[in-house]
């Protein structure tokens, strides 16, 4: 038997043993995420991307490349997660490696980083490619593909910060609260306008994930020990060379968010200059109107910036100095909650919820942390924030198990599987 024939058979195993059916998850909880409307909606969903930047442009060979040398019976969600894997792996040996963001990380640590985010970042860019090839694109694709993206900003953050070592102050945790607020303006934006844009000018995804590539591989050649004394440097007063690095990466952020905001506020006069026919997001225009309502867009706004309010401002001191990574992973967890919904509900056309209960217990931590004055109040706090991020972790998760498990029985598809007709007829034309 063909090493192909057997990989195949491997693929169709009996439907007990299949992943997809693993995951009953809309009884669990007794959630119902996706009305009638919002499922049918999904079912004629169409992904619209932004332009490609000149690095893409020229990354195009290689992608193309790479996905022909995919065998035809791999799903693009699994693609997609197998490039996940490493920088899930990364990020833990960074944790304890780095777990005050002010320790920098040995030299292999920095390649390893390096490394897995290269992996990441190609086969992101070639999973939606091997979904048009083997003609498995679906909304459950985009679905995967952009939470994987979400909960990738807190590697992306913890590599970064594992070079800077902004340590555990509340510059890391505005470096953090920018990318996430950053992303999930452009889900919002595409929720508002239709299109996802992944650039503006020459600069975009792929451009800033290389960057970081680049920086966290200078971090293996200057070592350890060269990284902390160039970043501990006083600069301007106390700011040191860290501080300068946030600060540019935030005023990036924000640039970012202010394109965001404004191409969506001004979508409607722009609509009107485009030819008769041209495709409006659902989801903010009625059949016959091409306004977009500005009052609800801003108002769903709102849970994203109570939520970096609270990180901000909301927590003591000791919570932050010692609670770091915890409090980053919890704040993350909930912006990637956020982020999901945008997600999902622009894909269905439904509105998106601005009052978000799943953030209460984070504020009420905060507040709590503030008042506690005894070392074994703060103490309690900490190890309540501990269960609140995996409690949120969880939830977060049954949420988004639960969405998926209606859109495949919806759509009638798998998550990490090929339908085996498709797979066929894809095969007797290669």
């Amino acid at each position: 038997m063909r090493l192909k024939d057997y990989l195949d058979e491997l693929v169709f195993l009996p439907q007990w043993f299949q992943p997809d059916m693993l995951m009953p998850w809309s009884s669990l909880l007794g959630w119902v995420v996706l009305d009638e409307d919002g499922r049918m909606h999904i079912q004629n969903h169409k992904y619209k991307g932004g332009v490609y930047t000149p690095l893409d442009n020229a990354l195009q060979g290689l992608w193309n490349n790479l996905t022909n040398m995919l065998p035809l019976w791999l799903a693009p969600n699994l693609v997609t997660f197998t490039g996940f894997l490493p920088i899930l792996t990364t990020f833990l040996a960074s944790w304890y490696y780095c777990p005050d963001f002010a320790t920098a990380p040995p030299r292999w640590l920095c390649f390893l980083m390096s490394g897995s985010l290269f992996v990441y970042q190609t086969m992101d860019a070639i999973d939606g490619k091997q979904a048009r090839r083997i003609k498995q694109s679906t909304p459950l694709g985009q679905l995967f593909d952009h939470g994987c993206d979400s909960l990738a900003c807190l590697s992306h953050h913890s590599m970064a910060a594992c070079i800077c070592l902004p340590g555990a102050t509340k510059w890391n945790l505005a470096g953090l609260a920018v990318l996430q607020t950053s992303f999930f303006l452009a889900q919002w934006q595409e929720h508002h306008t239709g299109i996802l844009y992944t650039a503006w000018g020459p600069v975009g995804v792929t451009e800033s994930q290389y960057a970081l590539m680049a920086f966290t591989a200078m971090g293996g050649f200057l070592g350890p020990d060269l990284l902390t004394d160039i970043f501990s440097a006083e600069v301007v007063g106390a700011l040191t060379v860290s501080n300068i690095f946030v600060i540019c990466w935030i005023v990036f952020n924000f640039c970012l968010m202010g394109l965001s905001f404004y191409t969506t506020m001004t979508h409607a006069r722009r609509v009107r200059k485009v030819a008769k026919g041209t495709w409006v997001a659902p989801s903010i225009c009625g059949k016959d109107n091409q306004e977009v309502d500005r009052a609800r867009a801003a108002l769903e706004l709102l849970p994203a910036v109570f939520l970096n309010i609270v990180l901000m401002c909301g927590w003591h001191s000791d919570v932050i100095e010692f609670s770091s990574r915890s409090l980053c992973l919890s704040f993350g967890f909930l912006f990637f909650y956020l982020t999901a919904q945008m997600i999902v509900f622009s894909m269905a056309c439904m509105p998106f919820n601005p009052v978000q209960c799943m953030l209460v217990p984070f504020t009420l931590l905060a507040f709590a942390s503030k008042m506690a004055w005894l070392p074994l109040e703060m103490l309690v706090v900490r190890m309540t924030l501990n269960i609140h991020t995996l409690v949120v972790c969880l939830l977060a998760l049954f949420w988004i198990l639960t969405v998926t498990e209606e859109i495949k029985t919806h759509l009638g598809i798998n998550v990490f599987t090929v339908t085996p007709s498709v797979q066929n007829d894809d095969a007797k034309t290669d």
